[in-house]
């Protein structure tokens, strides 16, 4: 009589590894969804830093910020950035003497979260002194797609 040795997997082993697959990706795919939000939401901080760089140029050649409160006057094509996809609109606009607010609002697709930077310029230093807006929502834990 020969005896035959069965090799392979059992049932129970199949079971366990499909089991810890399912769990790693329940722990991943979340994980990969925001990573991909953050990512989309650089090309609005980028369009940020455009819009910021403008204004600078504005405010240090013309030395007020009621010359540099529009798209128009610090040079910038509002419409061209406003056809990203990740762009929603865009607000540029004097907050009060020699401080300029500049406002993105995101995509639908990441939840409309605003990115508000103020601009302060400092004559005495012909430097601009730029902050995040605790007001923007990008900061908020659900989002957190920027930091400060």
């Amino acid at each position: 009589m020969k005896s035959t040795t069965n090799s392979g997997f059992t049932l129970i082993e199949l079971m366990m590894v499909i089991a810890i697959i399912g769990i790693l990706s329940m722990v991943g795919v979340p994980q990969y969804m925001v990573y991909s939000k953050r990512a989309k939401f650089v090309e609005v901080v980028t369009a940020a830093t455009q819009i910021r760089q403008a204004v600078e140029i504005c405010l240090l050649t013309e030395g007020s910020s009621a010359n540099c409160d529009s798209a128009d006057k610090i040079g910038i094509n509002k419409t061209n950035l406003e056809a990203n996809d990740n762009i929603d609109s865009i607000l540029i606009s004097e907050v009060s003497m020699g401080t300029i607010g500049v406002a993105l609002t995101a995509s639908t697709e990441l939840n409309l979260a605003t990115y508000v930077l103020r601009g302060t310029y400092i004559p005495t230093t012909t430097q601009v002194a730029w902050l995040i807006d605790p007001a923007s929502s990008c900061l908020e834990v659900s989002n957190r797609y920027c930091s400060d």
